[in-house]
């Protein structure tokens, strides 16, 4: 479904504007955030615990309510519990559940209610959140990870690392030119259509034809050039340069599109209309 919004007396953006100033719209499990066209970001839906970034008490709101930091952003993303951002500078910001490190503001675990710097003095162009984890795409086009290693979701080549406060490096020196979270790994696209997964792998969300968890990137299967992914719970879909859509993962509910619901641990085509 489509929606248009318009800008309010009050300058919070209202429905029904045909003119539409949205730039850009992520979707948690109960919150939205967005970009309208001058940068301003926006969340609305569950708070319980600050993933709205207003800084006001904490409470559900039902229409768009201003990210509390000003300035332009140019990139926001959302995950069950928390939302991240990027600034205009590249600096990256997160707010909301912390309970594993995952807002990268290498502080004491705690949940806050308004954006708290990443540390590290890194610029991104992309933050990837999972559910306890998160991964940023920095402006050189490595990936860099923080939060819970649980499953090498982190990308290290070791599993003695079970967590960190702040971004480390993704193991393999690759190159990215997006990337894309599920619950519990992540999945990078390179500049030539290659897809690299690491993380949990139960239902072959990696791609690779099995079912062993990677703690450093993994190339998916199947030789096929992308130009885009997408990351569900435990499943990914992409398109190829070709215009055909593939996907791979868990499939109990029919997600993968091909007629069936047994999963898939290499990308299988979506079955054509």
């Amino acid at each position: 479904m489509t929606c248009h919004f318009e800008q309010s007396d009050g300058g919070v953006p209202a429905l029904n504007d045909p003119s539409g100033p949205w730039a850009s719209v992520a979707v948690g499990d109960s919150h939205t955030c967005a970009l309208d066209k001058s940068g301003t970001a926006y969340c609305w839906g569950a708070d319980g615990v600050g993933q709205l970034g207003n800084g006001a008490p904490l409470a559900p709101v039902s229409t768009p309510s201003a990210v509390l930091v000003s300035g332009t952003w140019t990139h926001l993303s959302a995950a069950a519990f928390y939302s991240c951002g990027v600034r205009t500078s590249g600096a990256a910001f997160c707010w909301g559940a912390d309970g594993f490190g995952q807002l990268g503001n290498g502080a004491p675990k705690a949940n806050t209610n308004q954006p708290s710097a990443v540390i590290g003095g890194l610029l991104f162009t992309q933050v990837a959140p999972g559910q306890v984890h998160t991964c940023g795409l920095a402006t050189s086009g490595a990936a860099y990870c923080w939060g819970s290693n649980l499953n090498g979701r982190l990308g290290q080549d070791t599993v003695t690392t079970t967590e960190s406060l702040t971004p480390l490096a993704v193991s393999g020196g690759l190159t990215f030119s997006s990337l894309e979270s599920g619950t519990s790994f992540t999945c990078g696209l390179t500049s030539g259509g290659a897809v690299y997964c690491w993380g949990f792998n139960v239902s072959g969300q990696l791609g690779n034809g099995s079912t062993d968890n990677a703690t450093t990137p993994t190339l998916v299967a199947g030789g096929h050039t992308f130009t885009a992914i997408s990351a569900g719970t435990d499943h990914v879909c992409g398109v190829t340069s070709g215009g055909q859509a593939y996907c791979w993962g868990d499939n109990s509910l029919g997600q993968l599109g091909d007629g069936t619901v047994f999963q898939r641990e290499t990308p299988t085509p979506i079955s054509q209309p």
